[in-house]
């Protein structure tokens, strides 16, 4: 039986926790993994997982679509949906809903139609992909990441670093299904695989947090405008955006998945408060 690393315990406590934060960006290139249906095979190279929270804006960058990085409490898109919801419960206050059809009402009408969504709880961490040798990105949501959470928490398995995982993706959209399974034994890293690694690894934190971007470009840009063209300095001279430091397009090619959970449940509704 394997005892779980305190580290461990610490790091993977980010995923499904609601009270995650966004962690100026790396320069340093890497790549996305891709998760075709079917089986992926991969060793997790960190600790545990970077947690953070972004939009996705369909409409966005020039209509190609693109994630939004989330602001926190000066996030534009997160005020446009509370207005929005504030008229919706005023409307359902002005008619005298109650109960169930004050909920149904909520639903059809407010959270159904807000403009931006739920904000999607996202996770990223360096992997080994076993069909490439490469180190690459994984990031996913809560479906994928829970399921790798319950191994490294399992005292029979515990640090993801010390065994390979499958991967495999069923479907897509609502539809998606991930299950994870462990390789039957621990195999060390070689050398050159840890060296790979230590040179290939960014700073997640800095990856993820878009300092530069202000809420008033992440509007513009979900509402439709290129990041090349609201990513200017101050002199108003057009800065010069490295993709790799841009929040990610669908570029991928895999369809755009939902988590399940970023769906209001009928508790969630009742409880909103705008």
């Amino acid at each position: 039986m394997a005892n779980v690393d305190k580290d461990v315990i610490n790091g993977w406590s980010v995923v499904d926790d609601d009270n995650n934060e966004t962690g100026s960006n790396e320069e340093r290139k890497i790549e996305y993994l891709k998760l075709p249906e079917g089986d992926t095979r991969i060793r997790v190279l960190d600790v545990a997982p970077f947690a953070f929270k972004e939009w996705w804006a369909p409409r966005g960058n020039g209509g190609k679509g693109t994630s939004i990085p989330y602001k926190g409490k000066d996030d534009l898109l997160e005020a446009e949906n509370k207005a929005f919801m504030e008229k919706v419960f005023q409307e359902a206050d002005r008619l005298g809903l109650k109960g169930e059809q004050r909920k149904k009402f909520l639903r059809e009408k407010g959270y159904s139609k807000l403009p931006w969504g739920k904000v999607k709880q996202k996770y990223v961490i360096h992997v080994l992909d076993r069909a490439t040798g490469e180190v690459k990105l994984l990031e996913k949501g809560n479906g994928l990441f829970k399921e790798l959470k319950k191994y490294a928490m399992n005292p029979e398995y515990g640090d993801l670093r010390q065994y390979d995982v499958t991967i495999t993706r069923k479907g897509s959209g609502l539809n998606t299904e991930y299950t994870v399974t462990p390789a039957r034994q621990n195999t060390p890293l070689t050398d050159e695989e840890i060296r790979l690694y230590e040179e290939s690894k960014v700073d997640l934190a800095k990856l993820k947090n878009h300092s530069h971007i202000t809420p008033e470009q992440c509007l513009a840009v979900a509402k439709g405008a290129k990041w090349e063209d609201v990513l200017k300095k101050n002199n108003n001279v057009e800065e010069k955006a490295d993709p790799d430091m841009l929040p990610q397009d669908d570029s991928s090619g895999e369809p755009i998945e939902i988590d399940s959970s970023e769906v209001l449940t009928d508790d969630e509704l009742e409880n909103l408060e705008f």
